[in-house]
């Protein structure tokens, strides 16, 4: 089994948690003594379907159900797979399981699926082929079909909370003074404005911090405001829900480093 958190360049990846200790947020299902937590530590959850804005941690947080059950994590996107995809994996989890292994497919964006897609699933959620975590920004009662909600535990993923966003604006910060050799420099007002522009989406609180920190070749990073100019005009600009939300990022990244005076 390849590792669930393998490298990755992005500072969202490098940052990913890797448990529930790590894991930020989501606290009305993640209390230390709550069953969610009990049955992700030892493995008992067998289907899910995650429901939450983007950048709340529904794909970390189904690596981290995998890796606790110790099982083959296979993903994928419900927009760019269909059902000759599922059926490849589907034939795996079967000489998987004939070994003892289990199989945990994630399936990002479910509600792009149509009917005959889902109804798909349901044989091998009840034969115990695999265990199954769906993440859906969509309301499931709308999208997802009654048999497959009915065999599983949907878990609604809220956004994030300041404090939460607080907590991971440092370990950003920690991470490029300790890996990078690289301190960075803000004041309040700075962070604060930050952890705004983000609208509660961890990814793109992460997203601001890196392009900034990576297109600077100086070893003291300032945060201010004037860095976040291009962020600014661009968030009354662009709907966060689209592709443009992440867009965003490397048009900036061109108009700090000069090589677009229009980019941002």
């Amino acid at each position: 089994m390849e590792s669930l958190f393998e490298s990755e360049t992005s500072l969202a990846k490098l940052l990913q948690p890797r448990n529930l200790d790590e894991f930020l947020g989501q606290g009305h299902l993640l209390k230390k003594d709550g069953v969610i937590y009990k049955s992700i530590v030892n493995a008992k959850l067998k289907s899910v379907i995650l429901y939450g804005p983007p950048g709340v941690g529904k794909t970390t947080l189904a690596k981290i159900i995998a890796s606790y059950s110790k099982a083959n994590f296979e993903i994928l996107n419900a927009v760019l797979s269909g059902l000759p995809e599922f059926r490849k994996i589907i034939d795996k989890a079967v000489e998987n399981k004939k070994r003892g292994i289990d199989t945990l497919l994630f399936v990002d964006e479910v509600h792009r699926w149509n009917k005959a897609q889902q109804d798909a699933l349901l044989p091998v959620l009840e034969d115990n082929t695999i265990k199954f975590v769906g993440a859906t920004v969509e309301n499931p009662f709308f999208y997802i079909i009654k048999p497959l909600l009915s065999r599983s535990l949907l878990l609604t993923l809220h956004p994030l909370s300041k404090d939460d966003l607080e907590k991971l604006f440092y370990r950003a910060i920690d991470y490029y003074k300790k890996s990078k050799n690289k301190e960075i420099v803000f004041d309040k007002e700075t962070k604060d404005l930050i952890i705004n522009l983000s609208q509660k989406d961890a990814r793109y609180l992460l997203n601001i911090i890196e392009l900034i920190a990576e297109s600077s070749e100086e070893n003291i990073v300032k945060l201010s405001k004037n860095s976040l100019e291009g962020i600014i005009e661009k968030k009354l600009l662009f709907d966060r829900s689209s592709d443009q939300h992440y867009d965003t990022i490397s048009a900036f990244i061109k108009s700090i480093r000069g090589s677009d005076p229009d980019a941002a």
